[in-house]
This record gives C-alpha cells, sequence and structure tokens, in this order.
C-alpha cells in the first residue's frame, strides 16, 4: 500500500511511537507545514497518528517537494536572466573647441541634438543659418550645434551676423579637417545630422529646404 511505504520512510522519524529525531528528520521537519507537524507528537493515540501519516502521505510528500524547492527554483531562474543590452551610440567622436574657449566630446552629448557641418564662407551654408534662425522655436526642443574647421574669428563673425550667439540651445565649435573626415567623410557644406537619445534619426548631405528639416523633428 502506499500508505504503508511512506509510514516505513518516516519509521526514521517515529522511534517506539516518540518523537525523537534523527539526522534527516530535521529537514523533514522543516519542510512539514506547520498545521500538520502536530501529527507527530506523542500526545496523540499512535494509531490515529498512523492512520493520518497514510491519508496525508502523498500530501505531506507535495508539500515537502515544493516548499523545499520554489527558493532553488527561483534562484536559478534570476541567475539565467538575460542582461539588458545598451543602444550603441551614434553620435561623432569629434572634439570641439567652443567661443568661450571650453571643450566638448561629441560622443558625450544627450537628448536632442542636431549638428551643422558648415563652413563661414558658404552662401549654402548662410542661407541654412538664416533659415534655422527664423524658425528657432521649432527647435526649442533640440541644441545645435554649428561646427566648422574655421578659425574662431570667423566662427564668431558668422554667428553675429546672422544673429545665432544669443540664443541658449545654439552653439558654436571649432574641429579639425581630420575629424570630420574620420567620422563623417567627404560632405558637402552645409550637412545637418539630427540625433535623438544618441541614435542617428535623420541626416541631410547639401543645403536643404527648412521644411524638410522640420518635417522630422
Amino acid at each position: 500500500m502506499p500508505g504503508d511505504r511512506l509510514i516505513s520512510t518516516m519509521g526514521h522519524a517515529l522511534v517506539d511511537g516518540s518523537t525523537e529525531q534523527k539526522k534527516n528528520y530535521n529537514l523533514v521537519w522543516r519542510c512539514l507545514p506547520s498545521n500538520l507537524s502536530f501529527i507527530l507528537r506523542r500526545e496523540i493515540p499512535k494509531h490515529i497518528r498512523m492512520k493520518t501519516l497514510s491519508k496525508l502521505g502523498i500530501l505531506i510528500v507535495v508539500g515537502i517537494l515544493t516548499s523545499c524547492s520554489k527558493p532553488a527554483q527561483q534562484e536559478t531562474k534570476e541567475k539565467t536572466q538575460e542582461p539588458t543590452v545598451q543602444a550603441e551610440n551614434q553620435l561623432p567622436a569629434m572634439h570641439l573647441t567652443m567661443l568661450n574657449g571650453a571643450t566638448v566630446d561629441t560622443k558625450t552629448l544627450i537628448g536632442k541634438v542636431i549638428l551643422v557641418l558648415f563652413q563661414t564662407d558658404c552662401d549654402h551654408c548662410q542661407r541654412e543659418a538664416k533659415e534655422i534662425r527664423d524658425n528657432i522655436v521649432s527647435f526649442r526642443d533640440y541644441t545645435i550645434y554649428f561646427i566648422t574647421a574655421d578659425q574662431m574669428p570667423a566662427i564668431e563673425k558668422f554667428g553675429k551676423d546672422y544673429d545665432l550667439l544669443n540664443h541658449s540651445n545654439i552653439s558654436f565649435g571649432m574641429t579639425s579637417v581630420n575629424d570630420v573626415l574620420t567620422n563623417f567623410g567627404s560632405i558637402p557644406t552645409p550637412s545637418v545630422y539630427v540625433y535623438m537619445d544618441r541614435q542617428l534619426k535623420h541626416k541631410f548631405n547639401g543645403e536643404v529646404s527648412i521644411n524638410k528639416i522640420l518635417e522630422i523633428l
């Protein structure tokens, strides 16, 4: 009978009707539901105790298996959880020297960013700058960096001529020709690169209508 086999197994914990605990009994006792452990107490008549054990044998075994194995199963699940994959940073690795002398690593920029690669004496760049200024309200959520390899006096004059220096979300930076070629290759000016959370959202190489830029903001 299944009950007899269970009682035989539990016999390691029962000695002459008493509740003497042997080496392996502590594990069984801990795994028993608290409301069933009273069955093993000697105050209950032996024939009732044995009959109860026979009927509840399967329940006790299931209780032992489930209650004692849950922490191990949970720990295994936590250990096998897949790590979070970080998104690639698509911003260029360029070092800018700003008009105030500060340096900026474009790779560290965050949020919504627009890089405008230009030349101060380029008429296409001058028109693009004027259109950006005239629509500056539409760029309020973006930080715009005008970047060139020209010298500081020419950069500052360009900013003043097109009334771009007094806008808090517009900055001018000088970089090297090598930095431009390494990150973008040989590109026409102006070229506009739009980033969101360090991911390239859109790019325009060459002069483009301001409406095209506004469409993707």
